[in-house]
């Protein structure tokens, strides 16, 4: 009988603990959202009933700051009058031109092409999932995400930004634009978003789809 809390059905299967390797059999739905080992004690599953909403919801709200972050002046500085701002693009394309073109490259893999393709694959995989149907090439996405998981670092490019700033604060004025204030909020919103990720949820819904 499907479970309330759940679409996916109750189902029987073998899992291996993280920590001693025990097989053991692991009931999903899980009657409590820690299931622990029965060896060891160590975690081995965790159980987050609308873990694919809360994911999307995330995402979507990531998306949309993510463009305004992409769309405005990072910070603008003023020196004796002569005011200068630029963007991440900005920041990019100078990189590029100012003949380093492999930091330019990373840079723009590591803070735009990784987490737009991040955001994406979640909106594609996640909106057909809660309306109840698989999207085409589900599988070979949800891999593809993984794989792209650890080259998304606009954390790191956050901070160079901050550190760049205090530098600059003594020998001009420093004004944030509102791509710096998009990225502030950005950051602890990704990491909520992949905190409420859980791709083995992902993979029994499309399991029950297919």
């Amino acid at each position: 009988m499907p479970d309330d809390r759940d679409p996916v059905t109750q189902t029987q299967e073998l899992v291996a603990c993280h920590e001693c390797d025990q097989l053991q059999q692991l009931r999903y739905p899980p009657a409590s959202r820690i299931v622990r080992c029965c060896r060891c004690g160590a975690v081995v599953y965790r159980y987050h009933p609308d873990a694919l909403n809360r994911t999307l919801a995330l995402t979507t709200a990531s998306l949309l700051l993510f463009i305004v972050a992409n769309a405005f002046p990072i910070v603008a500085i003023d020196m004796q009058g002569n005011v200068l701002s630029t963007s991440m693009l900005g920041a990019i394309a100078h990189l590029w031109t100012t003949h380093v073109p492999v930091v330019a490259i990373m840079v723009a893999l590591t803070t735009l092409v990784v987490p737009t393709l991040t955001m994406l694959l979640l909106v594609y995989l996640l909106t057909p999932l809660q309306l109840g149907y698989r999207p085409p090439g589900a599988a070979e996405l949800l891999r593809l995400l993984h794989l792209s998981r650890p080259w998304g670092m606009i954390e790191v490019y956050l901070l160079g930004i901050l550190v760049s700033i205090v530098k600059l604060m003594a020998y001009a004025a420093v004004i944030p634009g509102p791509s710096l204030w998009a990225l502030m909020l950005l950051i602890p919103l990704m990491a909520a978003m992949m905190g409420t990720l859980h791709p083995d949820q992902i993979w029994r819904r499309l399991e029950q789809l297919s």
